[in-house]
């Protein structure tokens, strides 16, 4: 299998001297996950050998209430359905050693929630895809919040 052209082979995929191949990087979370200004901000870290990387999926999920088919809420308790909906997704690789800050947006499912009902509660989930595994980095509930009003000053 050769690279495309444009493409290098990444190191954790080719045999190292000896042999054997590089430690798999691994991940950690920066500090704390924010849902200001209408979307989710977060900073991720990777920890690894000069060469190999780390490949996340970030998805964020709110659960939707309905009732006779009709959304009546997102936090709605009684005689009602729930729906999960992804309102927001983000695939990145991070080289080792460094620190990302990164910014999930709401898409369009997400902002019409977020107009309707004020704020969005969500989950969010990171996972860091391996050779052949997948390790969840973070799994947290927060609350994203609108964008401020801007006041005019007469």
């Amino acid at each position: 299998m050769h690279p495309e052209p444009g493409q290098t082979r990444s190191p954790a995929a080719t045999n190292h001297a000896g042999g054997c191949k590089l430690p798999q990087a691994t991940a950690a979370q920066v500090g704390s996950v924010s849902g200001a200004k209408g979307q989710a901000t977060l900073a991720l870290a990777c920890h690894g050998v000069a060469g190999t990387n780390c490949k996340f999926h970030l998805t964020l999920t709110t659960v939707e209430k309905l009732r006779r088919g009709h959304l009546i809420g997102i936090a709605a308790r009684a005689r009602v359905r729930s729906k999960t909906v992804t309102i927001a997704t983000l695939t990145v690789t991070i080289p080792a050693g460094q620190t990302v800050k990164l910014s999930l947006k709401p898409n369009a499912a997400g902002r019409a929630l977020l107009k309707r009902f004020g704020r969005l509660p969500a989950h969010l989930a990171a996972v860091l895809e391996g050779e052949g595994a997948r390790t969840t980095v973070i799994a947290q509930n927060l609350t994203i919040k609108p964008v401020p009003k801007k006041h005019h000053r007469h």
